[in-house]
């Protein structure tokens, strides 16, 4: 599928299969759900399954999906979205763990491979794009907000 594609993008898109995998270890058994409510809501519903749904699916493949086209197609430095959305969330599972002392459902891949292959992606556009501080600010920004934006999704009324 991506033969003959510069490093860069072919990176990005290989983020979506990973992220994917990734949820298959949150959401197996629908651990993350539940492991969510049970410790950040205590035991009060912050995240359904409609919801769950909603922020993986166009929340995450579809954010990775616009930035490897935006990569493709207007300029390589939009990749650092998807980079910077793993990174992310890799750091967040750790500092999850981190705070309450346990495993987290997501946890493993986050330090396997989230942290170490979204910093290498990140580093991987940053040599190729020219504008780097612009694509670095857009990529960081938009993964703070999307996990800015579940946070205040999730949050008790």
């Amino acid at each position: 599928l991506v033969r003959g594609w510069p490093r860069p993008q072919a990176l990005t898109l290989l983020l979506l299969p990973v992220y994917m995998l990734h949820q298959g270890e949150e959401h197996v058994l629908d651990r993350f759900r539940i492991f969510f409510n049970q410790t950040l809501g205590g035991g009060q519903e912050l995240l359904s399954p409609l919801a769950v749904f909603v922020i993986n699916v166009p929340g995450v493949w579809g954010v990775i999906v616009a930035s490897a086209c935006l990569a493709a197609k207007v300029d390589v430095g939009l990749g650092m979205i998807a980079g910077y959305l793993v990174l992310i969330n890799g750091i967040a599972h750790i500092g999850h763990g981190l705070l309450f002392g346990s495993y987290n459902p997501g946890l493993i891949s986050a330090i396997a491979v989230f942290v170490p292959l979204g910093a290498y992606v990140i580093r991987c556009i940053h040599l190729e794009c020219q504008r780097k501080l612009m694509a670095h600010a857009i990529g960081l920004a938009t993964g703070i907000g999307i996990h800015a934006g579940i946070i205040l999704f999730a949050s008790p009324a």
